[in-house]
């Protein structure tokens, strides 16, 4: 998690990037999703749309079993 703290003002927004499972009936494997960024999974396309907690304040550290992730899974 390399978002821009609430409290900041940054040049760059930063971003999110989780490591996740995926499977259908005939693939299997394990792929790194950035946020907003789809990626391609057999006849699929898997975009992260959301993370939470959405952001944090400087110096706040957010424990790991806080995140909660929101897919979006479309046919291609």
């Amino acid at each position: 998690d390399s978002r821009c703290p609430m409290d900041v003002r940054c040049v760059w927004a930063g971003t999110v990037e989780v490591r996740a499972t995926t499977s259908t009936q005939v693939s299997h494997g394990e792929q790194n999703f950035k946020l907003s960024e789809t990626m391609p999974f057999g006849d699929y396309k898997i975009t992260l749309v959301e993370v939470t907690p959405a952001v944090k304040k400087t110096g706040e550290r957010i424990a790991e079993s806080a995140y909660r992730f929101t897919f979006e899974v479309k046919k291609r």
